[in-house]
């Protein structure tokens, strides 16, 4: 599972399986059947005996600039590290690949690992009777200076993209918005669209991923770096295609298609 990232130390207990230029997944010494050996014999023992709680598998990120590392990802399932290690492939290297700066990797690989645990313990968020959706909630309501009486239907982790560095943070869907809004390192974005103001609404690949590209008249913007890139789109679409409806309605109008564009 994600973790927070946690500065450690690197240690003879861990053999590496797998790496790339920015992560490394790793694999318990004394809970390796393909190695033995002292060592190995070694860190199965203190385990043993001091009853040790740690897990078999765990992934790390390396400061492209210099030997920090981070503890971001521990299971005891192969399979659930493989997935990880997959989703960091295809969704962050991609990314990462085009960012120059140091820093602005590092702060960028953190902020969305700590995403990714918030919605992890999320998993129950379209149940707006829970605490964790309300608080959500009153968030939106004051971040955007939303009415009361406008209602949140889900709200995603992910990255809007200016120029090649994405602004990760969380995009909030309501009956008649989709705002977002980031505050990475003091600097805040914050976007309001209304629902009827969009007039395409698609899933299109940019430089180093596939995102959702919505536009206004007047505006084009990319988020990306979902979780769960088709489940958002269709939300986004549902919403869309009820925000215009809903208001032709009200008109008293009778083609949607004489009033509104697409959405596509």
């Amino acid at each position: 599972m994600w973790v927070k990232p946690l500065q450690i130390q690197i240690s003879g207990f861990w053999s590496t399986d797998r790496a790339n230029p920015y992560f490394i997944l790793q694999r318990r010494r004394g809970h390796d059947e393909r190695r033995s050996g002292l060592a190995t014999l070694l860190v199965a023992t203190i385990d043993t005996v001091l009853d040790n709680k740690i897990s078999r598998y765990r992934i790390l990120y390396k400061r492209p600039d210099a030997e920090i590392y981070f503890l971001i990802a521990e299971t005891d399932k192969k399979e659930d590290v493989e997935e990880h290690w997959k989703w960091i492939e295809v969704n962050m290297m991609p990314t990462l690949e085009g960012i120059d700066v140091a820093d602005d990797i590092s702060d960028f690989v953190q902020w969305k690992i700590k995403s990714l645990c918030t919605e992890a313990a999320y998993e129950d968020i379209g149940d707006i009777e829970t605490e964790k959706f309300k608080n959500a909630t009153k968030k939106f309501h004051k971040v955007f200076n939303m009415s009361m009486d406008e209602k949140l239907v889900i709200y995603y982790s992910c990255s809007f993209w200016r120029g090649r560095v994405p602004r990760q943070g969380y995009l909030y869907l309501s009956v008649n918005y989709l705002c977002f809004y980031s505050g990475l390192l003091g600097k805040e974005i914050t976007i309001v669209i209304k629902f009827t103001d969009i007039i395409s609404l698609e899933r299109v690949h940019n430089i180093v991923s596939e995102t959702i590209r919505i536009c206004t008249r007047l505006h084009k913007y990319h988020f990306g770096m979902f979780r769960k890139l088709e489940e958002t789109f269709q939300i986004m679409e549902q919403i869309a295609n009820f925000a215009a409806k809903k208001l032709l309605s009200q008109k008293g109008a009778f083609q949607e298609e004489d009033h509104f564009p697409a959405v596509t």
